[in-house]
């Protein structure tokens, strides 16, 4: 059976992952910033977020630039400027983005390829893309698999990007720049807090704050620094140049 695309998952939970991000607005922080500390702005970009779910990374962006947030799926909707459309094609004309982000979502999109080539249709000559998503040999994926897939309302089955991921963005007119597997901390006030976060995040029901803090601890583990509690995530930061 093929993975359940991102438009059936995320139709169906959304909703608790909207509420699990306006809950905690600031557990993604370090993720979102180091996508953003990626990219190389200008005074004024038009910068596009795909899929966007409630337009997160806004918040990491100078609101001196146009942000366009598209997101397919309506139970995102209210942080939305593009919402509840197709996922492809975009809704921009050619060469209208200067800057495009794509974090975290990737890995629900099993043609890559055609969403690759749409944002280059839509990107000038030397404009950006900035992809950070889940390694297909990383903690994170088996963690998102077995755990919350066995967990959660609609099992996780993800299509992991790697070091293929690559050629597939040369092939469809992208130069990579960089290519980096990253840590990431979600950070929070304390455990109950984090497993909240994951309960709601990645919609994991009645499970236990016990049993959910134990399964972080064990594939993923937890640091404590500066008062805070910081669940160790990691992502494949990758930077690519429209040729």
């Amino acid at each position: 059976m093929a993975p359940r695309g991102y438009t059936d998952l995320f139709q169906t939970r959304g909703d608790k992952y909207e509420s699990a991000m306006q809950q905690f607005p600031h557990a993604r922080d370090h993720e979102f910033q180091q996508a953003a500390d990626l990219a190389s702005f200008t005074q004024k970009d038009t910068i596009l977020d795909v899929p966007a779910g409630g337009g997160y990374l806004q918040s990491y962006l100078s609101s001196n630039h146009l942000y366009h947030a598209h997101e397919p799926c309506s139970t995102f909707g209210h942080s939305t400027n593009d919402s509840a459309n197709d996922l492809l094609p975009l809704p921009h004309q050619d060469e209208a983005i200067d800057i495009t982000f794509s974090i975290a979502g990737v890995h629900h999109i099993q043609n890559k390829p055609s969403l690759f080539n749409e944002i280059a249709r839509v990107t000038p000559s030397q404009g950006q893309l900035i992809l950070a998503d889940v390694h297909k040999h990383s903690a994170v994926a088996s963690f998102l698999d077995d755990f919350v897939g066995s967990n959660n309302s609609t099992g996780h089955d993800g299509i992991y990007i790697d070091e293929t991921t690559l050629d597939v963005l040369d092939s469809s007119g992208w130069q990579v720049i960089s290519a980096n597997r990253k840590p990431v901390y979600w950070s929070f006030n304390d455990e109950s807090a984090m497993a909240n976060f994951c309960r709601s995040l990645f919609d994991l029901r009645s499970l236990s704050n016990e049993a959910i803090i134990s399964a972080i601890n064990e594939l993923l583990g937890i640091n404590h620094l500066d008062g805070k509690v910081n669940l160790n995530w990691e992502l494949f930061y990758i930077a690519a140049i429209r040729k």
